[in-house]
């Protein structure tokens, strides 16, 4: 072979490994808040204001946070823990809510010596090089989703987050693993995750596409806080997923009003702001609130024929009038399509029924 075509061969070479393995290869939109000199800074996927560290833990718990944060992300396996059980605990939450972006820390364990607690925080990988390819991928996500969303108003942002999340994602109910915790499997098509990836993933994606938002916690649940047109209004993508289903998305946790005390089972609710918000209530804003049989049957012929299932709300949020309107109208309901042995309350006035295909 000729020096010329060894040349030639060689450049070629070194592009394709470019490409294969550069993970910052291609133009991405840039997240304006990001701030790489911040303390709090950990990658360019989102920039904390730090909520939860500002307003829930005391100074010796900042210290604390402030040392778990530099070793988590140093991904250290042991980690020596200067505090009690209570005190470490909040902090974790803390961390956990103020940085989805942290998407290598899972779990953790820890166990008690004579020094005092051991931490055993457990990734994802312990690689640097993968580390950055996971990255990479959920800015690729990142890029699509701003530009698809860029002329949209703040509400439509929100549900096409919404639906992208159920979309691209089914929960996980068994099988758990230590990654579910983590916005990556909910933002790279893992198809699986829980609700620490939906409400982790889904905070990501609102302040790169411009919306204020906050991550909840409860005993067992995640789920977010989000401001619309100056309201704010309660998302949780977890209830898009509807078993057996696989097209559509259930819009039960789009701007719900489930949670009447905005307190109520939140841990750290700190000075959260107050979700205030109507006008853009899924339910009542599209139009979907059944007195009567007259007005289900109205929804019915609206809704596009394609959706696997109807949902709707009850106006007196009342469920034995949702199965006593069912029942009374059995044969009426299956003969517009809907199977009725389907049927199910999802609590706070909300009902689905399947279709037939």
């Amino acid at each position: 072979m000729r020096t010329k075509e060894k040349k030639f061969l060689i450049i070629i070479v070194i592009i394709l490994l470019y490409i294969i393995f550069n993970p910052y290869l291609g133009k991405k939109f840039v997240n304006s808040k990001i701030d790489r000199n911040s303390p709090w800074y950990v990658n360019d996927l989102y920039m904390s204001d730090q909520y939860y560290y500002e307003t829930i833990l005391s100074d010796s718990e900042k210290e604390l946070y402030a040392q778990l944060f530099k070793d988590f992300n140093a991904m250290k396996t042991e980690i020596s823990v200067n505090a009690d059980e209570i005190s470490m605990n909040r902090v974790i939450d803390a961390i956990q809510l103020d940085h989805p972006e942290m998407i290598n820390l899972t779990t953790y364990s820890y166990i008690y010596s004579s020094n005092g607690i051991v931490l055993k925080p457990k990734y994802i990988t312990k690689s640097t090089f993968k580390l950055n390819r996971m990255i990479s991928k959920i800015q690729k996500n990142i890029t699509k989703i701003e530009k698809a969303t860029r002329k949209m108003s703040e509400y439509e942002k929100e549900k096409y987050i919404y639906e992208w999340m159920g979309k691209n994602n089914r929960y996980r109910k068994d099988n758990f693993r230590n990654s579910d915790q983590s916005a990556y499997t909910a933002l790279v098509k893992s198809k699986n995750t829980v609700c620490a990836g939906f409400g982790k993933g889904s905070q990501i994606l609102f302040q790169n596409v411009g919306l204020e938002s906050y991550i909840l916690l409860s005993d067992n649940h995640i789920w977010n806080l989000v401001k619309i047109e100056g309201d704010y209004y309660y998302y949780d993508a977890t209830n898009t997923y509807v078993p057996n289903c696989y097209k559509t998305v259930s819009y039960s946790g789009l701007n719900t009003d489930y949670y009447s005390d905005p307190r109520y089972g939140i841990l750290h609710p700190a000075n959260l702001p107050f979700p205030n918000g109507t006008k853009y209530l899924y339910y009542i804003y599209n139009r979907l609130i059944v007195n009567d049989i007259h007005d289900l049957e109205k929804i019915i012929s609206e809704t596009d024929k394609k959706r696997e299932f109807i949902e709707f709300k009850m106006v007196n949020k009342d469920m034995d009038a949702y199965f006593s309107l069912v029942k009374n109208n059995q044969n009426k309901l299956e003969n517009l399509g809907l199977s009725v042995s389907s049927a199910v309350w999802l609590g706070n006035g909300i009902g689905r029924i399947e279709r037939h295909f």
